[in-house]
């Protein structure tokens, strides 16, 4: 891939900009500047540059190619060619040209793809054209996007392979349609068979998965009247007039990724002002998975732009400064160009004394809060870890038909809420919240309650609340199939843990398992007990229950940070003295390593995110060691 290339003078003087090249250009560059600078201009430049390399490179070897033929053919006529006025000539030109990208010698340049937003009219579903179609019709018990035969459908479904921003939005009904169908019909035993039913799941799982990396949500299906399917998002039917424009940008994305991936292999992707309609966290996310779920290693990000979050993230060496129709190196200029984007040096002092004081009083918030005793979370949209427990839920349904669920210490019943926004029901699950009364409030029963009447369980939700796990005898004993336990094992002590799971085991069927969800790196401090909160990472679990092979790791979200792991039932009664102990060891010693890590760092790498990283396992080490006071050393260790 070229690493240089050149806007010259006979481009750059139609359209008011100065001539440059760009060198040491890295997988993503950046033409950062201020509105009216010229960073647009500069990025439509670079395809008709690419192409007269090319042509050049094309027409050079033409005319070796003929200065060789005529070399066998006369001889003595090769000097003769070479010095007439027409070679030099074309040799020059051509020569000059060939050179606008660098090394001249490399592979034949990619191609060049402007993924482009639509104007803000053509994002207007509500305005009378094509794409009003994604607005949710039911026609005859039936949901029908743009009234158009399956056919038709399909077609247009299929036709978003390439064309970018405006492909994936006059497809997006067909496609999140075929979504939905392909989902429904994994469902039923007829249909799950039928020719490229598979394939179809597959690609709807693909798209989901992206999907949900960019709106933490995904397409589900829901059966109409006829039962045929009806695509849903975030638990209700799709009505694409309920989405803000940036949710309809990042729908858009997740079908430019997962569609038109082999479309834009290889290719340099030219993106002008992708912060448009979007927050700069989910902007920086839809880069991102571009990056890794689309493209090769020969393609290269070029963005205009002057959101200050996204210069951040592509990194100093990936910025090149535009002003005033005019490319400058960032060495030395960007000061300036961050006081061009704040508004003078008063904007960037009053941006740096707020994120000092946000800093300041995250830290101090921190630190308050490990001495308060936790808090119950309310469910919310987007949320990773509902997502997570709703994996686990339906994994195990999967596996063992309609299965009994309990979540212990459920508190305000973020699982109920993550089941019900996905319409499962009762046709897989029955779930029942344990909540103790030592720790559970009035309210968060209340709330709990209310999500457990949207499943629509059969009864009174309140009874499906449970104070003791003796009450949950249904039938006889051994009755629930899975356990789940989020953000729930820090807040119970230490001592607690053996009675605690020989409690989850009787009520478990023989091949009932339990899910421990934490969050290994928590925002808010706490302290639920009088030693502290302790989180066993993946380790510290296989010491708990004695074994490796007693842990099995499930999928985890925020790049490790919050895990999930599911235990089987006979390897609860594993739980000792001794493997407590050895459990807080290995918390205790972990703690101690990242500590290390993290004051051997070079000065320019200590972050806040550092500190605060810092200051949980501070907190982590102080707290396991405190625990491990209640139990007595081995007799052939030390603690």
């Amino acid at each position: 891939m070229f690493t240089e290339i050149e806007f010259p003078e006979d481009l750059t003087n139609k359209i008011g900009l100065k001539p440059w090249r760009l060198k040491n250009l890295k997988s993503t560059v950046v033409l950062a500047g201020p509105n009216g600078a010229g960073k647009s201009r500069y990025l439509k430049l670079i395809e008709p540059i690419i192409e007269r390399s090319r042509l050049a490179k094309e027409g050079l070897e033409k005319l070796h190619k003929h200065a060789a033929i005529s070399s066998q053919v006369t001889g003595q006529d090769i000097e003769a060619i070479k010095n007439s006025p027409d070679w030099i000539k074309a040799a020059r030109k051509h020569s000059k040209d060939i050179n606008l990208i660098h090394p001249a010698d490399a592979p034949d340049p990619s191609p060049v793809i402007l993924l482009r937003y639509p104007t803000p009219k053509e994002f207007d579903f509500k305005h009378e054209s094509q794409f009003k179609s994604l607005l949710h019709r039911l026609e005859k018990g039936q949901w029908n996007p743009m009234n158009k035969t399956p056919a038709e459908i399909n077609s247009l479904a299929a036709s978003n392979t390439q064309g970018g921003f405006y492909t994936a939005q006059e497809s997006a009904p067909a496609y999140l349609y075929t979504v939905a169908r392909a989902i429904h019909e994994a469902e039923h035993p007829r249909a799950k068979s039928a020719p490229g039913a598979q394939k179809r799941l597959a690609d709807a799982e693909l798209f989901n998965r992206v999907l949900h990396a960019l709106l933490g949500a995904e397409i589900e299906s829901i059966p109409d009247d006829e039962l045929q399917a009806i695509p849903t998002f975030r638990g209700r039917p799709l009505d694409v007039r309920e989405l803000s424009a940036g949710e309809q940008v990042l729908m858009f994305w997740a079908i430019i990724i997962h569609r038109q991936r082999d479309w834009l292999q290889n290719a340099q992707i030219l993106i002008d002002e992708p912060e448009n309609h979007l927050h700069p966290d989910v902007c920086i996310r839809a880069i991102n998975a571009l990056r890794e779920e689309a493209l090769g290693h020969g393609s290269r990000i070029w963005l205009a732009t002057h959101s200050l979050p996204l210069i951040a993230h592509a990194g100093i060496e990936s910025v090149h400064i535009v002003d005033n129709g005019a490319i400058e190196s960032s060495s030395g200029k960007i000061n300036q160009m961050v006081d061009r984007l704040l508004g003078g040096n008063d904007g960037r002092i009053k941006l740096q004394r707020l994120l000092a004081d946000a800093d300041t009083m995250a830290i101090d918030s921190f630190a308050a809060q490990c001495l308060l005793p936790p808090e119950a979370i309310s469910a919310r949209d987007g949320d990773p870890q509902q997502h997570q427990m709703w994996q686990a839920a339906q994994r195990f349904a999967s596996e063992d038909g309609h299965i009994r669920i309990l979540d212990y210490a459920a508190g305000r019943g973020r699982l109920a809420a993550a089941l019900s926004e996905r319409n499962c029901g009762t046709h897989a699950f029955t779930y029942y919240a344990y909540q103790s009364p030592a720790y559970s409030s009035s309210d968060d029963e209340k709330e709990c309650a209310n999500h457990i009447q949207q499943l629509n369980q059969p009864g009174d939700p309140n009874a499906y609340i449970v104070k003791s796990l003796s009450g949950l005898n249904i039938a006889g004993t051994n009755s629930m199939n899975v356990v789940l336990m989020c953000n729930v094992l820090h807040e119970i002590p230490t001592r607690d843990w053996i009675r605690v799971f020989k409690s989850i085991h009787d009520v478990l069927t023989p091949n009932g398992r339990v899910v421990i969800l934490e969050d290994q790196l928590p925002s808010v401090g706490e302290l639920p007990h009088d030693n502290g909160y302790v989180i066993l990472h993946g380790a510290a679990l296989m010491e708990l229950f004695g074994s490796p092979d007693a842990v099995e790791v499930l999928p985890s979200e925020r790049d490790g940070r919050l895990t999930a792991f599911c235990i089987h039932r006979p390897s609860l009664v594993n739980v000792t003295p001794h493997t407590v102990t050895r459990a807080l060891k290995k918390v205790r010693d972990h703690a101690q390593e990242q500590l290390r890590l993290i004051r051997t760092q070079h000065l320019a790498s200590r972050t806040f995110q550092e500190g605060r990283r810092h200051a949980h396992f501070a907190m982590l080490y102080a707290n396991a060691d405190l625990a491990l006071e209640e139990y007595p050393p081995d007799a052939n260790s030390t603690r």
